[in-house]
């Protein structure tokens, strides 16, 4: 019998599980509203303008829920579906809405980083 054709290598577990921590640090400085924290594994985050937001929030909690990660060498891809719950400190009180995130990070030597974060 002729061998099984070549598959696609799996990405390294070791990757996935550290894209995952830095997406769970990621939904940990957002729930803590510290932009500084933020900006350590998201460094094109506008420090300045998420700290704004942060200021006009008396709570936030971020879950990213289930996330699909996908690996291709140097980058990967993350789609998260989650809740984030905030309770604003001006207007009316505690939400909660369903979100879902776009990651895209690098592997900036041997340590991930966000590149690009869309929510919606």
């Amino acid at each position: 019998t002729p061998p099984p054709p070549p598959r696609e290598p799996a990405p390294a577990p070791r990757d996935e599980e550290r894209i995952r921590a830095v997406l769970d640090q990621y939904a940990s400085a957002y729930s803590r509203l510290d932009a500084a924290a933020a900006s350590a594994i998201f460094p094109g985050v506008d420090r300045r303008a998420l700290s704004r937001a942060f200021d006009g929030l008396s709570s936030q909690k971020v879950s990213l829920g289930a996330c699909d990660v996908r690996v291709a060498s140097e980058t990967a891809i993350v789609d998260c579906a989650g809740t984030a719950t905030w309770t604003p400190k001006i207007g009316s009180g505690t939400r909660t809405e369903p979100r879902r995130w776009q990651f895209r990070l690098r592997d900036v030597s041997g340590g991930w980083q966000i590149v690009t974060a869309k929510v919606r």
